[in-house]
């Protein structure tokens, strides 16, 4: 935990890992939720007093956690064994474990907590769950958004189209749109941010990013136009 205006590390929390960890905040900025990609036990951490108040007992290899806006949910995309798990929010007791598609890696919740979200690299889709009945409300396949990216490719690196989209639609990280209705997706190799409805699949928006990225974030500020 670090204290920005003062430039400085204040506190840091949960047991050693030999893997980058991946954590969730509580709205109210109360309670920290950690878990692990190599897999094991998801923690509950107290920031007040940095004491752990809770441990699942079911493990997983958390790939991305978010909590519900309520705080009474914790939801983890579990990669390895292709779920994402509900688990309660206050005492990490499993509440259910939902299908995703093929190699869950990116997670997010609309604003309103009504639905959660999740990008699968290898099946090329977003699920949308009801997180109050916690069945699926959409499937997008990433596939039926055509290729804008200039990228230069030499006579080695020519694929057919089947090929190069199969390469492409890996999408790795989404992050919910401020509007609760569309989401951003981000995809592997082509770097390409595709805004989706989430109700409809329709893709809105197609910008250029990064060819390997690792997450995605969005923030209200603004320059020049540009968010």
């Amino acid at each position: 935990m670090i204290d920005v205006g003062a430039g400085r590390i204040e506190a840091s929390f949960g047991a050693p890992a030999d893997s980058v960890r991946q954590f969730a905040l509580s709205e109210d900025g109360k309670s920290v939720y950690l878990g692990d990609p190599a897999g094991g036990k998801i923690s509950k951490i107290d920031l007040t007093s940095g004491r752990e108040t809770a441990v699942s007992t079911t493990q997983a290899s958390a790939q991305k956690m978010a909590v519900s806006t309520n705080g009474g949910r914790l939801w983890v995309v579990d990669r390895n064994e292709d779920l994402v798990k509900v688990l309660d929010g206050r005492d990490l007791h499993l509440i259910a474990g939902l299908d995703t598609g093929n190699l869950p890696m990116g997670l997010t919740l609309t604003p309103n907590g009504r639905y959660a979200l999740v990008s699968n690299a290898l099946s090329a889709d977003v699920v949308v769950y009801d997180t109050a009945s916690l069945e699926q409300s959409q499937i997008i396949s990433t596939r039926s958004v055509p290729s804008t990216s200039p990228m230069p490719r030499s006579e080695s690196e020519n694929l057919s189209d089947v090929k190069r989209m199969s390469q492409i639609s890996i999408p790795v990280a989404i992050s919910a749109a401020p509007d609760g209705i569309s989401a951003f997706v981000m995809n592997n190799f082509s770097g390409e941010i595709i805004q989706f409805d989430i109700f409809t699949g329709a893709p809105l928006h197609i910008f250029q990013g990064i060819p390997r990225p690792g997450g995605m974030a969005y923030s209200p500020v603004t320059m020049g136009g540009a968010k």
